[in-house]
């Protein structure tokens, strides 16, 4: 983990450990905001994804992201929905967004939060991997294990992308409503080298 990262995953470590109990937008509102102030003071550009999830065990979820939207795959109709598709933005911090939302998962949903790399990953035709191609993968892979569908998702965007491009992280949750547990797998890994 280079410095940057180190000081993204401190700044968030003590918003969390300040108020723990404070519902994800209040802290995305926080964090956002300083990632802001620092991108400025350190003149980076690059600004990154960031995702704060509340997980209840009755299912239901509160999210703030920046970036890329993550996606809720409903077990019952199949369906690969966009998190936040419609909402308008909650917080606007120079050029940068950041949305806070409310779902519900059902017994067997899945949560997938990701980065900027798995959907912006192109082939040799400069065309990116996309949310469709995430949706697809998803939906084809959901009967099998949260571990088995993180690495499915690594493995289709690195077998399409030409070069690398990006670093990629994807987080699977899949909601268990008979004990209010949950399931999760992380896979990432730096895009192939050109």
């Amino acid at each position: 983990m280079g410095l940057g990262a180190t000081r993204r995953t401190a700044l968030v470590t003590g918003a969390v450990r300040a108020r723990p109990r404070a519902h994800p937008r209040e802290i995305g509102a926080v964090v956002h905001a300083a990632l802001i102030e620092q991108r400025e003071r350190l003149g980076r550009l690059a600004m990154p994804s960031l995702s704060l999830v509340r997980y209840e065990r009755t299912g239901q979820v509160q999210i703030s992201f920046t970036r890329e939207p993550p996606l809720i795959h409903r077990r019952q109709s199949g369906a690969c929905e966009v998190v936040g598709a419609g909402e308008s933005a909650s917080g606007v911090f120079g050029d940068e967004a950041r949305t806070d939302v409310d779902a519900t998962l059902s017994d067997g949903d899945l949560l997938v939060l990701h980065t900027d790399g798995v959907i912006g990953a192109t082939n040799e035709q400069g065309e990116p991997f996309g949310l469709e191609r995430l949706q697809r993968t998803i939906r084809t892979h959901a009967g099998r294990s949260v571990e088995h569908i993180s690495q499915a998702i690594l493995d289709e965007v690195q077998a399409w992308q030409s070069a690398r491009h990006d670093d990629l992280t994807v987080l699977v949750v899949r909601h268990a409503a008979s004990d209010g547990a949950f399931d999760t797998a992380s896979s990432s890994g730096n895009t192939r080298a050109p």
